[in-house]
């Protein structure tokens, strides 16, 4: 998940837990440049993006570039490019609920993880 903010900061969560913080600019009504930082274990990895926005807002596409270092600064240069594309989640009020959250909990509970879409 990729969030933006209009000061230009970037947040990226990836389902894995790993983070990477960076900034974005604009270089055109719909378009934008990204660098972001994911440090790990194995040295950091610094991202490259140009991306394009969908005429009514609530798409993207992008193309992008990885380069990774260590501690000693020691660059692997760029690898690439890769290609991402998402949506923008609207905000929603809540819906009609079709059980309690006890009972969605128990569900979860009683079929770990793997217990599939709860049954109203």
């Amino acid at each position: 998940m990729i969030a933006v903010s209009a000061d230009g900061t970037y947040h990226d969560v990836d389902p894995d837990g790993t983070t990477a913080l960076g900034a974005w600019r604009p270089t055109g009504e719909r378009t934008a440049t990204v660098t972001a930082l994911n440090p790990s274990e194995g040295g950091t990895a610094l991202l490259r993006a140009t991306v394009e926005v969908a005429a009514d807002g609530r798409s993207f596409t992008a193309a992008y570039t990885i380069e990774v270092f260590g501690a000693d600064d020691a660059r692997t240069g760029e690898f690439g490019p890769g290609e991402a594309a998402g949506v923008r989640l609207e905000a929603e009020a809540p819906g009609t609920p079709v059980g309690t959250l006890e009972e969605l909990v128990a569900q979860f509970a009683e079929g770990g993880e793997a217990a599939g879409t709860p049954t109203p």
